[in-house]
């Protein structure tokens, strides 16, 4: 079986090399030529701080000066593409829970005032180490680190 990619008919060219926009595809915004990565999508990479190097070990399809010229699109029209990250997070921001019998309960005591979301953005936890405790209580451990 072999795969066929059908080009789209009409193509709209910008005056970025790498970056295109096509009817039908992402809503006709700005994506990187060849391929249905959005400058959005690049953009929101690039402002977490991920280096050009990560993106590409992340998309290894792309090349380098798509990316750069990605980013590039992304700093002339920051107000168009930061209005595109502004509207896709509204879109998949999750809705407000429904809280359980329990936070409820809660909640109408007094206990609490609020209930936190759970985490969805883990990267202020990627660089965290393990701390040996070599068999001494946990509190200990604790105590001691925090110092």
């Amino acid at each position: 079986m072999t795969l066929q990619t059908v080009e789209p008919s009409v193509v709209y060219p910008t005056e970025h090399p790498y970056i295109v926009r096509v009817p039908g595809v992402c809503d006709g915004r700005p994506i990187i030529k060849g391929t249905r990565i959005s400058v959005r999508h690049i953009a929101q990479l690039y402002k977490a701080g991920d280096l050009v190097d990560e993106m590409l070990q992340a998309h290894p399809h792309l090349k380098a000066a798509a990316v750069y010229d990605a980013i590039s699109y992304y700093l002339d029209h920051q107000g168009e593409i930061e209005q595109e990250i502004a509207e896709h997070r509204a879109a998949t921001l999750p809705k407000e829970r429904p809280k359980s019998e329990l936070e409820q309960v809660l909640l109408q005591d007094g206990l609490l005032t609020h209930v936190k979301p759970p985490i969805s953005d883990l990267r202020p936890y990627q660089n965290r180490r393990l701390i040996e405790t070599q068999g001494r209580p946990l509190s200990e451990v604790i105590i001691e680190e925090r110092r």
